[in-house]
């Protein structure tokens, strides 16, 4: 078998290039001064070059100097002229027409026959698998880091509505039947916030899951009207709340219990001082036979006129008439509220 040298000088057969050209890997056979010897088809096929316009070419100039790579550049003029070798050097670069490709470089300093073999090993596809992997372990860590906090959030949520709710029940039915009424309201939220991309929640979705859930639909009795405001998941979450309240009450005390009632639940966006992006509210009845009579202060009048002002920041205020119950609300949309508009 002939030697590579031997093949440079044309003396032999093609035997050894057959050889080379069974390597899937990419191969390079350079001579002292750095010109193309030999290059495998592995290698004209991968880097989209012809084998007349590579063999005989300073490795630099392939592919319009392409190949004058830096890192390449210091590896056969400085590092392997005092090594007989070096392996898996990483290798990036962006080749025009086939665009970015990372390399794994192997060379090899054959002294007798006074050449370089270098084997070019192309892991672009490893690579970009490798930061898909690394970006899809640190997408699912946020996602578990969120989960946890969300279930760390419900706990309180729950615990804290318990609480209150048998704080202001008279007896265990009471409290059970506004615990399970409280309850599912916020699981309520909860799929609301799941289904929604990135946990934004429509403010008209809130009210109209509330008020469905008490077979009252937009109509006759009901009239909701506002803008579209995509509210975040913390926020959804307390003006749910509030809304079960108001619905709930006037199911039992006011015009939702009988046909004679009306509910006209209105919003808007304003600006204070020029600067403040406000959400305004109205959630008035009317219709009532009767006058409304509150007889006492329980959880939905505690959640309406302390927890909003404390959680929300807003300013809240509930009248009776002798039309019905009339509750407003105004409430700062800052970052840690507002999620954005829903198209």
């Amino acid at each position: 078998m002939g030697s590579w040298a031997s093949i440079a000088r044309g003396e032999v057969a093609d035997f050894p290039q057959k050889i080379a050209d069974t390597v899937r890997e990419s191969l390079l056979v350079l001579n002292a001064d750095l010109r193309v010897l030999f290059a495998n088809t592995s290698f004209l096929r991968s880097f989209k070059v012809e084998p007349g316009v590579t063999e005989g070419r300073l490795v630099h100039e392939l592919g319009n100097n392409q190949w004058d790579i830096p890192e390449l550049r210091q590896l056969l003029e400085e590092i392997l002229p005092n090594n007989e070798a070096f392996d898996d050097y990483r290798v990036e670069h962006r080749f025009e027409g086939i665009g970015r490709r990372v390399m794994l470089l192997n060379g090899r300093r054959l002294d007798q026959e006074q050449l370089i073999l270098l084997a070019i090993e192309d892991v672009t596809d490893r690579d970009e698998a490798e930061i898909r992997l690394r970006e899809s372990e640190r997408h699912s860590n946020l996602l578990l880091a969120e989960l946890q906090h969300r279930v760390r959030n419900t706990a309180a949520v729950v615990r804290s509505v318990a609480r209150r709710t048998a704080e202001r029940s008279t007896n265990l039915d009471e409290m059970i039947s506004h615990f399970e009424g409280r309850l599912n309201a916020f699981a309520r939220i909860q799929s609301a916030v799941t289904r929604s991309p990135g946990g934004v929640v429509d403010l008209q979705t809130i009210f109209e899951d509330e008020l469905l859930a008490l077979a009252t639909r937009e109509g006759n009795q009901l009239h909701i009207s506002g803008p579209k405001v995509g509210l975040k998941p913390k926020t959804a979450e307390t003006i749910s709340l509030a809304i079960h309240e108001l619905a709930t009450n006037a199911l039992k005390y006011g015009a939702l219990l009988d046909h004679h009632g009306r509910i006209s639940v209105e919003w808007d966006r304003a600006r204070a001082n020029g600067k403040d992006d406000l959400l305004d509210l109205k959630w008035v009845e009317t219709g009532l036979r009767e006058p409304p009579n509150p007889t006492r202060e329980g959880f939905g009048h505690e959640l309406l006129l302390r927890t909003l002002p404390y959680d929300l920041r807003a300013e809240t205020r509930i009248d009776f008439t002798d039309q019905g119950m009339r509750f407003t609300m105004r409430m700062p949309l800052r970052p840690d509220v507002l999620a954005g508009d829903i198209s």
